[in-house]
């Protein structure tokens, strides 16, 4: 089977990360020393990485967390300190 149609059609299953992780490995040396289940478990284990990133980010886009930096003005401190 040829390698792009392979991904393209990867990629319609929605395994976007799998297919790019098809491409590099193709063309990686190290990757033709690894045996079936290594090479289909680190495509795998790319897939569900992507996912939980992408799972991850968007919750913290609808937590809508608060970020307030620290400015030197901004703390407060008492103006006589006994050190």
């Amino acid at each position: 089977m040829l390698m792009h149609p392979l991904a393209e059609r990867l990629r319609g299953l929605g395994m976007a990360a799998m297919a790019d992780a098809f491409l590099e490995m193709q063309t990686t040396s190290a990757a033709a020393d690894l045996t079936r289940e290594d090479w289909l478990g680190l495509l795998l284990d790319r897939e569900v990485a992507a996912r939980d990133n992408k799972r991850l980010g968007r919750r913290l886009r609808q937590a809508r967390l608060r970020q307030n930096a620290a400015r030197p003005g901004s703390c407060l401190v008492p103006q006589t300190r006994r050190l």
